[in-house]
């Protein structure tokens, strides 16, 4: 999950990159590390190459690329940033992403962090105070028993035992029947029949929706920053990735729409979405120099439509 904080430092020394992590993250540096080296195994070219790591440091090489946010929006841009997106959820074979920790900030670290935001709400504006009222209360019903935990379809697609706490990796491994598709047959892209109907498709997911981390070579979309990676789910990360400030405060960038979701997926894309809207209007309520004046009130305005308040 995006914070808007500067975690790592980069150092340039010709075709390598040094990133030294600054700030408290705790297993940033081991996830972005396993992330590279499962790439480099199992998708060449999409990321950068592991070199080494020592002392929470990670040396990379350096790989071309224009971050997309901020180039014109071009259909080239967004069909190879879908082509990315694909290569990276399919990337890691299913028998090893089965393996792999839960990457942090699922369903239930969400939950306690906008309640505690929530919490710790001063009133502000008529608007902004009734995005909070109607968050709290679409909250209550996303996070109640049945509301979403487990296999229902509601909400984040990993249950309570699998979820990612504040900062830390998340453990343990999804049991074949709650994970809704670990049975199948392939190890490509993950469409069983089992995941589909459940809503919950795994995938290996980079846990960041930052628009500039996706670059533009020219020919390709490449993608850099693993620090949250992990196993997560499909609809999670695209709605993670959909309401993104940096999606939509430049003019909207619709990625999500260009994948094919079953009827189970787009209900609890919607949810998702509502709680990822719900977690920026908290980050943005603090307006900081990386983004333009008014985005607040922007968010103010998108998440009390997401909510239909």
């Amino acid at each position: 999950m995006a914070d808007l904080q500067h975690i790592h430092e980069l150092v340039y020394d010709g075709d390598l990159v040094t990133k030294r992590y600054v700030a408290d993250r705790p297993g940033a540096c081991e996830r972005e590390w396993r992330a590279l080296n499962l790439l480099a195994e199992h998708a060449p070219g999409l990321a950068p190459e592991p070199v080494s790591r020592e002392d929470g440091a990670i040396t990379m090489t350096r790989i071309d690329g224009v971050p997309l946010r901020g180039l014109p929006r071009r259909a080239e841009h967004l069909a190879a940033m879908a082509e990315a997106l694909v290569e990276l959820h399919t990337a890691v074979p299913h028998q090893v992403l089965r393996t792999l920790p839960v990457r942090p900030w699922q369903r239930e670290a969400v939950v306690d962090w906008l309640r505690l935001r929530c919490a710790q709400w001063q009133p502000r504006n008529p608007a902004a105070d009734r995005v909070v009222e109607e968050g709290l209360r679409w909250l209550d019903g996303w996070a109640a028993p049945g509301g979403g935990f487990g296999r229902d379809g509601v909400g984040g697609g990993l249950g309570r035992a699998e979820v990612g706490g504040l900062g830390r990796d998340g453990a343990g491994g999804l049991g074949r029947d709650e994970a809704g598709g670990f049975d199948r047959d392939g190890v490509g892209g993950f469409d069983c029949d089992g995941a589909r109907e459940s809503g919950i498709t795994p995938v290996f997911g980079a846990g960041d929706g930052n628009l500039a981390n996706f670059l533009w070579d020219g020919e390709r979309v490449r993608i850099v920053d693993f620090e949250d990676s992990g196993r997560s789910d499909l609809v999670y990360e695209l709605a993670e990735l959909a309401e993104h400030v940096s999606m939509w405060v430049d003019g909207e960038v619709e990625i999500a729409g260009r994948f094919e979701l079953s009827p189970q997926e787009e209900r609890r894309m919607r949810e998702c979405r509502k709680a990822q809207a719900f977690i920026w209007f908290f980050l943005l309520s603090h307006e900081g120099p990386r983004n333009p004046p008014g985005t607040f009130e922007r968010q103010t305005e998108r998440v009390l439509a997401i909510l239909g308040a």
